[in-house]
């Protein structure tokens, strides 16, 4: 029986972890404006993960710690997540697509190796086109480090 509750709680603490992760990276899309509502039933499922094992006894002090840690991270995100939201309410801050696109655009170039040269150049002239002007053009022959 011991057994069967630890690999159980190994098992939700991995769901745990990359449901975190997933988490922001849903959020990450949201404020930048690529889908459109938050990331609810996620963060509540998250939600009920914590609230079943935080009363709980953990008896292996590594489970104990691992969960604990992720708890941990989960509430500092939160806690960001729920100032940005407020900032954006209160329009102080505007979502960006164009940055997020271009950030987009400056990983792809940093990690295929110029293989999709014209594809990026496309998507740099649609950034332009429709999102309004661009500050800075990637250049994907170019290493991060000679960009600056």
């Amino acid at each position: 029986m011991q057994d069967v509750l630890s690999t159980e709680l190994e098992a939700d603490i991995g769901r745990l972890e990359a449901g975190i992760r997933q988490l922001k990276i849903q959020y990450d899309m949201f404020f930048a404006g690529s889908i459109p509502k938050q990331p609810l039933e996620l963060r509540a499922e998250i939600e009920r993960l914590i609230k079943r094992y935080s009363n709980a006894s953990i008896r292996k002090y590594s489970a104990r710690f691992h969960f604990n840690s992720l708890v941990s991270r989960f509430n500092s995100m939160s806690e960001l997540w729920a100032k940005t939201i407020r900032t954006l309410e209160e329009g102080e801050r505007q979502r960006r697509t164009s940055d997020f696109l271009l950030g987009l655009v400056e990983n792809i170039a940093t990690s295929s190796e110029g293989r999709t040269t014209i594809a990026i150049g496309q998507l740099a002239l649609w950034i332009d086109g429709p999102l309004g002007k661009v500050s800075s053009v990637v250049e994907p022959w170019r290493s991060p480090a000679a960009r600056k």
